[in-house]
């Protein structure tokens, strides 16, 4: 049986995301992209750190992110109805590492 809400997003379920990018954005990036944090890395990459409301929201932001030019390192969800990590790339579980530019 399937539900006529099945793969609809809850308000509720907004998550944390980090997105790492190549290069160090300025800090007023930080409002424009949404993000709470934005953190320039010795290693020449941006850490921004915020939320997300939903997948229409997640792509929004990766779209400005484009748009800037600038190349997307890596993307992962936290605390998203469970306290451990989930990466893109590692599965759910996996232990939060900086991405490797």
């Amino acid at each position: 049986m399937t539900h006529a809400n099945a793969g609809r997003c809850d308000r509720a379920a907004t998550a944390t995301y980090e997105i790492w990018v190549l290069g160090h954005l300025d800090d007023h990036w930080a409002t424009t992209l949404g993000a709470a944090g934005l953190v320039c890395l010795e290693d020449g990459t941006t850490s921004l750190t915020g939320p997300v409301i939903d997948q229409a929201h997640l792509h929004g932001v990766l779209a400005r992110i484009r748009d800037l030019g600038v190349t997307l390192l890596a993307l992962r969800t936290r605390d998203w109805a469970r306290a451990d990590w989930s990466t893109v790339s590692g599965g759910v579980g996996a232990e939060p590492s900086h991405p490797e530019p």
